[in-house]
């Protein structure tokens, strides 16, 4: 890269020159001071051969031209549609390795096709097979005929690669860098136009609308002028006015992004405001829950307090419903004793008053020792058990009575505090129930306030929020303003080298398209001025006018003017790019006047006379304002209804 032109960059704009240098290479943009010398294309053979299958001329398709060389050629027939445009086609199709003009059908019919060619003093062919897959060959071939491979193919992405580095490499071309469309986050995109679009310089069709080339996208026309004039500087001027485009792209998007979101938080912020004001205001007119929390609080405090003095109250009641129960047990039993003496004392009495000489239940009489004995110590002399006396009985019978109600009054005593208990008990089960249902109605009154809570909750949310975003910051991540500042810098210093070159030669070109146009019968065309951007300003008939304001059949003219011009005024100064090839089809289809067509043809071979390197192939119509002017060694035509091919 040249020092002096990055150093010149880095000081005007009062950074180092290691900046530049870095941002130079991160966007391709590299020096580009040398003019090319010219290298001219010469068309030696086209060959191609195949099978029409179309129902209106079947057949064998074998077309073969050669002793080609440079000077006026004619592709003609008597009649349209004979062919005339598929030979320029498959010229077009084997110089770029893309076919770009040939209908589907007519590529379909053809099997194989060749072109041999040079460049400068160089022969090369390129051969072609399409019968499924396209495949074929570049080759070089020696002044002693022997063949040189240089590249074989095997589709049609590999042959348009093979003919696009050759081409670039042969004839000196660089790459044509633009920037299409916005930025990369928009779907804008770096693209690079390489051999097939830059071919297109050789190609004149029937459309006109651009003044140079046939590809009117990303400025290209103008880029090809300035390429093919051979000005120093102008894959760079191209690089970097690209990488300035995407650059502004990039920063006008970065600055939409940014005021977006800028509008879009402040947008938030002022939502938030009024959502956190709406949110207020309903709390405002929504009662508080804290006292029935509170109370219901308490109340659940209460009832478990509750249930624990149930639990032991049951507990009590259970112990003194078995101590009742025992107790009325012991007291009926202490009863039921005393109700069995006072039986057995009445009847003993009854007894006692006996006095048995006998056994009662053996008959034998009773010795009188028994009885004695009986009187002695008061036992039985039958069963020698002691027969009590009346003051025994009493004091037996005292002593049940007094057990009798001392157990009465234990289960009378029982069976107060067993009812004690179950008053206590009921009283606890009351409060019990009216503690559950007043937590319940508590409960139900809280459900009532969700409301409230919920309003709390979006209060919360939403001040979290509000803080957040006011906390937010907006992102410059994308900025990439100094790379834009150095890049503009680089452009405007790589512009003013270019202009400082391109003002005389643009002056040279004008004069000589001025020439042709008068030579090509443009009437009253007195001053001609191809600007830097590609405008052509003229004056005819002494008014002012455009190159778009033409008719087409002088727009036709022009735009062949022009490119000779470009071809003579590279050649006549020993820099420029353009091959010397040039293809025109069809130039009667745009013409009024057969004369025009025929000054156009005499303007021609005026042109070869002046420069006669040139190859020129005219595709036209057979008549006499054409054929005059074209030596029939020099035409291959098509009489009748005949094909070309």
């Amino acid at each position: 890269m040249n020092n002096d032109w990055l150093s010149e960059v880095a000081d005007n704009l009062d950074i180092s020159r290691a900046e530049v240098v870095s941002v130079a290479q991160k966007y391709q943009i590299k020096a580009s001071p040398i003019s090319p010398t010219p290298k001219n294309i010469s068309l030696k053979r086209i060959c191609f051969a195949g099978k029409n299958t179309s129902e209106q001329n079947p057949g064998k398709i074998d077309f073969d031209w050669s002793g080609l060389d440079s000077g006026l050629f004619g592709i003609m027939s008597e009649r349209n549609l004979r062919g005339k445009s598929t030979i320029i086609g498959v010229v077009q199709w084997l110089l770029r390795g893309r076919n770009s003009s040939l209908q589907d059908d007519v590529i379909s019919w053809i099997n194989n096709a060749s072109m041999r060619f040079s460049i400068s003093d160089t022969t090369y062919e390129v051969a072609v097979n399409c019968n499924e897959e396209t495949t074929g060959s570049l080759v070089k071939i020696n002044d002693h005929g022997e063949v040189h491979p240089l590249a074989n193919f095997y589709s049609g992405a590999e042959f348009e690669e093979t003919m696009s580095n050759f081409m670039m490499d042969e004839l000196s071309l660089e790459p044509v860098v633009v920037w299409r469309g916005k930025a990369p986050i928009d779907g804008g995109k770096r693209v690079t136009h390489e051999w097939p679009s830059l071919a297109g310089a050789m190609f004149i069709g029937t459309d006109y609308k651009t003044l140079f080339g046939d590809v009117s996208a990303d400025g290209l026309s103008i880029r090809l002028m300035q390429m093919y004039l051979g000005l120093p500087w102008i894959s760079t001027l191209t690089s970097a006015k690209a990488s300035e485009k995407r650059l502004t792209k990039e920063s006008e998007a970065n600055a939409r992004q940014q005021k977006a979101e800028c509008e879009n938080k402040e947008t938030r912020i002022q939502e938030l405001k009024a959502e956190i004001k709406v949110i207020k205001s309903k709390l405002i007119s929504t009662p508080s829950d804290n006292e029935i929390r509170a109370e219901r609080d308490a109340a659940g405090e209460q009832l478990k307090n509750v249930y624990v003095l149930i639990r032991n109250i049951e507990r009590e009641l259970s112990l003194c419903t078995g101590l009742k129960e025992q107790a009325r047990a012991i007291y009926l039993n202490d009863k039921k004793e005393l109700q069995s003496f006072v039986d057995a004392h009445a009847a003993g009495a009854v007894f006692r008053r006996l006095s048995p000489s006998i056994c009662p239940r053996c008959e034998s009489e009773i010795p009188p020792a028994k009885l004695d004995k009986e009187q002695e110590t008061g036992d039985c002399c039958i069963c020698n058990e002691h027969i009590l006396d009346d003051g025994s009985a009493d004091e037996i019978h005292a002593g049940i009575v007094a057990r009798v109600e001392a157990s009465e009054e234990a289960a009378k005593e029982a069976s107060e505090k067993l009812n004690d208990l179950n008053k206590g008990a009921n009283k606890l089960y009351k409060d019990r129930d009216m503690l559950v249902a007043k937590c319940q109605e508590l409960e139900t009154q809280l459900d009532s306030y969700t409301s409230r809570r919920d309003l709390e909750f979006q209060l919360g949310k939403a001040e979290a929020q509000l803080e957040e975003v006011s906390r937010t910051s907006i992102s410059n991540s994308h900025d990439k303003g100094n790379d834009l500042k150095v890049v503009s810098k680089l452009v405007k210093d790589v512009e003013k080298r270019v202009k400082t070159i391109q003002s005389g030669v643009l002056k040279e070109v004008s004069d000589k398209i001025l020439s042709y146009g008068q030579m090509f019968g443009i009437e009253n065309l007195t001053q001609v001025e191809l600007k830097g951007n590609g405008h052509l300003n003229l004056v005819k008939g002494g008014s002012h006018t455009v190159y778009g304001k033409l008719t087409l059949g002088e727009q036709l003219r022009m735009k062949v003017a022009t490119i000779l011009a470009v071809v003579g005024v590279s050649y006549g100064s020993g820099i420029g790019r353009h091959p010397g090839l040039l293809m025109i089809d069809s130039p009667g289809a745009q013409e009024i006047v057969s004369t025009d067509l025929e000054k156009l043809m005499s303007g021609l071979v005026g042109v070869m006379d002046e420069l006669p390197f040139l190859q020129i192939f005219v595709a036209s119509v057979a008549s006499d304002a054409v054929t005059r002017h074209i030596e029939g060694k020099k035409c291959v035509a098509a009489h009748g209804d005949n094909y070309l091919w």
